[in-house]
């Protein structure tokens, strides 16, 4: 009895271990219906023991698919993987090794690595071509491959995909497929025909609103008017996309406005109109309001657009071109005030745009027509500031007109000079021609004849019939009255002629200085060298009438020109040059010992009337010598210049 007690024990532990084995086996079951119910942690784990716990299980390679499904479910792609390698490596010849390429595949999609995805499904399905997820993997390569931008090669594997499985349960996804990688690749003609296609074959499909919508933007964009409008419709008709409405609508009005269908595209603007979206009102009335402007309905196309200018500030796409239109109106009413306010708003919202440039011209016009010069020309000036490098030569001479209203010449001269500058480099012909007229005024009101005439003869040459015949003749008036006034011989009174006579400019009588000095003797000479570089100068005293140079001689000698012998006259056709030129050198001791040079120069200027002396002074260091004789005679000759 006590012997059979103990094998009773022994066979009750044997069965219960047995009974537990099989029943940890039979546990896979928890695992799947846990995958089943979207539990996948649950599953991973119950798929983790049963490995654990059954190492010699025949069941052990479905447990390593189930857990490398659950872990990709749950996003841990490494452990998805690991249990792929394990499957492949422990059971090679298993039927469910395709399956397992695919599930790593998937993996190497879900974490963006696209090459490695394609790698695997090449190999997946080179080697196992007959495996039943073969499809599945046909799809995902055709994936993988618009992913990373192939978008040819993956039209082709989607038009593969439906060729082998046409009703299969990706058909319809590899059809959407297809149609965006046609369009990725500019095949848009193609990529209708596949969106038509997918309506036909799916016709309850829950994307058929979105296909329908993207069809008609396709039609509408390739200016395909009948059949976007139809498309359109279709989508209207059918109950459309949750927020799609408004969009379909305005599309379909423009469809009708591309087959000039004016008053259909208006009746559909209107119902626009009364949505919320403020967007689309802002579009709505913007349409409108172009469309009755075609139709001459102004006053209603003013009410559109002033709706806009209050309402829609937010769009600015729409707002700007809007309240451009609403100063332009304001202005042709005469409503300056309003027009005014309604500028300076737009070039204080929209300071960027082109259009800004345009409104900016428009107050500044405003400012001029109400008698505000003043203030147009700071506007302006500031304006030209701004974008200074962008700024066109007739912005200088608009400038130079409101200076010359201003009676400011001096300004004036300089913003005529900018812009002809900028025209010469432009090569911009009438630019030039308008630059050298400006200046031409502006040197009248200077009472500068010479500048005038130089001006006047270059604007002939370019454009003889530039100006009328009556303000031909008053600059021809000018010209004459100079060569008059200046004395110059009837030979030389025409432009080239003139030039080769106006070339004898001074006469150079020359610096006295102490020889024995070398510092001053360094200087007279330097600067005598210079003088005659700057200009052509009467220097051949050997053939000079003796009558001529004694004249000189006296009038170098003299100091006091108010009276001068009537024998001297006439002065610029006797002495034959605009100037005489001398000075004298020395030093003076009682002077600051750093500057102890004196340079005394005396410009004296001949004109009809009489002698005009002009005295300068110079003080100079002992070791400026070097570099004073070339910025001397540049301002010696800039002087005689200026004052001719």
């Amino acid at each position: 009895m006590r012997k059979w007690g103990r094998r009773g024990v022994l066979l009750s532990i044997l069965l219960s271990l047995f009974l537990t084995g099989a029943c940890r086996e039979i546990n896979t079951s928890v695992a799947e219906e846990a995958y089943a119910d979207g539990n996948y942690r649950l599953a991973a784990e119950e798929y983790t023991r049963f490995i654990r716990e059954n190492p010699k299980s025949s069941a052990l390679p479905d447990a390593y698919l189930g857990l490398a499904w659950s872990t990709y479910k749950m996003g841990d792609y490494a452990r998805s993987t690991q249990a792929v390698d394990v499957l492949l490596q422990r059971f090679p010849g298993s039927k469910l090794i395709p399956t397992a390429r695919y599930v790593a595949a998937l993996g190497y999609f879900a974490q963006r690595r696209y090459v490695e995805a394609e790698e695997e499904l090449d190999d997946l399905i080179l080697y196992y071509p007959n495996a039943a997820i073969i499809p599945e993997a046909r799809f995902l390569r055709a994936r993988a491959q618009a992913a990373m931008l192939r978008y040819a090669e993956a039209a082709e594997s989607y038009k593969d995909y439906l060729k082998r499985y046409g009703n299969a349960p990706y058909a319809a996804a590899a059809l959407l497929g297809r149609a965006e990688a046609l369009l990725k690749s500019r095949r848009w003609k193609e990529a209708v025909g596949v969106y038509e296609d997918f309506l036909k074959r799916f016709p309850s499909h829950p994307d058929r609103p979105d296909v329908l919508f993207r069809l008609a933007q396709l039609y509408e964009a390739n200016l395909l008017y009948e059949k976007g409008l139809e498309a359109y419709e279709r989508f209207l008709s059918e109950g459309g996309s949750e927020g799609r409405e408004r969009e379909a609508l305005e599309g379909k009005a423009h469809c009708l406005e591309g087959l000039q269908r004016f008053d259909e595209a208006a009746k559909v603007y209107r119902s626009l109109y009364t949505l919320a979206e403020d967007t689309d009102v802002c579009s709505a009335a913007g349409r409108l309001a172009a469309y009755y402007l075609s139709r001459g309905e102004t006053e209603t196309a003013r009410d559109y657009y002033r709706r806009i200018v209050l309402d829609c500030e937010r769009v600015p796409e729409i707002h700007a071109p809007a309240l451009e239109w609403w100063v332009k109106d304001l202005l042709d009413r005469d409503r300056f005030s309003e027009a005014f306010e309604a500028a300076e708003k737009y070039v204080t919202l929209y300071p960027g745009v082109e259009e800004s440039e345009k409104v900016e011209r428009m107050l500044i016009d405003m400012l001029e027509k109400a008698g505000r010069t003043r203030d147009a020309r700071d506007r302006l000036l500031t304006w030209i500031r701004r974008r200074f490098s962008r700024a066109v030569p007739n912005d200088f001479y608009r400038l130079a007109s409101l200076d010359i209203t201003l009676r400011d010449y001096d300004a004036a001269l300089e913003d005529a000079q900018e812009g002809l500058r900028r025209a010469r480099i432009l090569e911009d012909t009438p630019a030039i021609k308008s630059g050298l007229y400006h200046q031409m005024i502006v040197y009248d009101l200077l009472k500068r004849p010479a500048d005038v005439l130089t001006l006047w003869w270059e604007l002939k040459e370019i454009d003889p019939q530039y100006l009328t015949p009556e303000e031909t003749v008053y600059w021809d008036a000018i010209e004459k009255r100079f060569f008059e006034e200046s004395q110059v011989p009837l030979e030389f009174r025409s432009p080239e002629k003139y030039r080769l006579w106006k070339k004898i400019s001074f006469h150079l009588a020359g610096f006295v200085y102490d020889p024995s000095d070398s510092v001053q003797a360094v200087l007279a000479t330097m600067t005598s060298r210079l003088l005659i570089t700057h200009g052509v100068v009467d220097r051949m005293m050997n053939y000079t009438p003796a009558e001529k140079v004694r004249m000189l001689d006296q009038i170098t000698a003299r100091d006091d020109f108010d009276r001068i012998p009537d024998s001297w006259f006439p002065l610029r056709s006797t002495i034959g040059t605009d100037w005489i030129v001398d000075g004298r050198i020395w030093r003076d001791p009682s002077l600051d010992a750093r500057k102890p040079i004196i340079f005394d120069v005396r410009l004296i200027r001949v004109t009809p009337e009489g002698l005009f002396p002009f005295r300068y002074r110079y003080h100079y260091a002992v070791e400026d010598v070097a570099t004073a004789p070339p910025q001397l005679a540049r301002v010696l000759t800039h002087r005689m210049k200026i004052y001719y």
